[in-house]
């Protein structure tokens, strides 16, 4: 499976999709599912470059500055 865009995705997304998986391969198999997406293969792709840094009580400024 290939997720593009995957940094700036929120966590509750990976969350979802991991129980998903987990669903899916219950019917299968009960070994797999404690492991990370069922030990299925996951490419998460994206520009790290497009994500701001997080500045705490920073101005819009401070955030600009800081990359």
């Amino acid at each position: 499976m290939i997720w593009n865009e995957a940094p700036v995705m929120n966590k509750l997304c990976f969350e979802a999709f991991g129980k998903t998986l987990i669903d899916i391969m219950r019917a299968k198999n009960e070994d797999n599912v404690q492991r990370p997406f069922c030990d299925k293969v996951v490419v998460l792709e994206g520009d790290f470059k497009q994500i701001l840094f997080v500045v705490k009580k920073g101005l819009r400024f401070d955030i600009l500055r800081s990359v």
